[in-house]
């Protein structure tokens, strides 16, 4: 009886530092990314189409940088309301911190 109750302790110990270890991981895998944003172009009235994630992440992969996450946003900013003015909506990329600098070049902001 003994034994079992070692066995369950033991094995309950185990996992919680395999997720302790997991989280910390995940932690340093988010801290070695950071987002990037580039407006997309969109115009209010339909004026200009804006450009598609799929654009901006070909052009990314094609500076070496490579994309991994993506997403459509908001850049958070009022906006005048009148057909012409920007949408303010922005095409965002999870890349890794090292290729910042390549990401800049292209003209995307990081957060």
């Amino acid at each position: 009886m003994k034994l079992k109750r070692f066995f369950g302790v033991f094995a309950l110990t185990l996992s919680f530092l395999f997720i302790a270890s997991n989280g910390q991981a995940g932690q340093k895998a988010a801290a070695e990314t950071v987002w990037v944003m580039r407006s997309d172009g969109a115009l209010q009235c339909g004026m200009a189409e804006p450009e598609t994630l799929e654009a901006g992440a070909r052009e990314l992969l094609k500076a070496g940088v490579k994309v991994l996450e993506q997403r459509k946003q908001s850049d958070g900013k009022m906006r005048i309301q009148v057909c012409g003015a920007p949408q303010g909506s922005t095409n965002a990329y999870r890349i890794a911190k090292r290729d910042l600098k390549r990401a800049k070049k292209l003209g995307f902001l990081s957060n």
